[in-house]
């Protein structure tokens, strides 16, 4: 019952009170290796109230400094969930089928060696506490000549290049 997940996990973050228009909340992933000229995809269920969600991925050097980021109102991708941004899907009950997955993708830019994954959640400015609800994300290699999102599985272990084989 309620807005997680039944018989899975589900992370949820929210903003207390009212806060002002456009007050951005990000729930971060873990960074995660990367080959430059690799593309990859992430993906995840989402549920909001009171706020808009998307989907990012970071690309960082091995210094740690940010080189590109892409998201998904940018990557043409997820058109069938309101051109890749949510406002106020309300996922519930434990039934999957009631949250919507975002889904963004890109090349590893050339000197890339590692990308997060955010959700973030920008506030109406006019609701009072704004929530982000996540299941089953997912950060992987894009196959060959694929262009539309692949079914969830879990992440192997060793991040997503483990199943690489360049």
């Amino acid at each position: 019952g309620g807005y997680t997940l039944s018989g899975g996990h589900t992370l949820y973050r929210y903003v207390d009170g009212t806060p002002p228009l456009n007050t951005v909340f990000d729930t971060d992933s873990w960074n995660v290796p990367v080959r430059a000229g690799n593309s990859y995809e992430a993906s995840a269920y989402i549920s909001s109230h009171r706020c808009i969600v998307y989907l990012i991925v970071v690309f960082y050097d091995s210094n740690g400094n940010w080189i590109q980021s892409i998201d998904s109102t940018q990557s043409g991708a997820g058109n069938d969930l309101n051109n890749g941004s949510l406002n106020n899907i309300t996922g519930g009950n434990g039934d999957l089928s009631t949250y919507k997955r975002l889904w963004v993708h890109g090349a590893a830019p050339a000197t890339a060696t590692q990308a997060l994954l955010v959700v973030r959640a920008v506030s109406d400015g006019v609701s009072s506490w704004p929530y982000q609800f996540i299941t089953r994300p997912k950060f992987s290699l894009m196959a060959p000549g694929q262009s539309k999102v692949s079914d969830w599985t879990p992440t192997p272990p060793g991040g997503a290049d483990s199943r690489s084989s360049s």
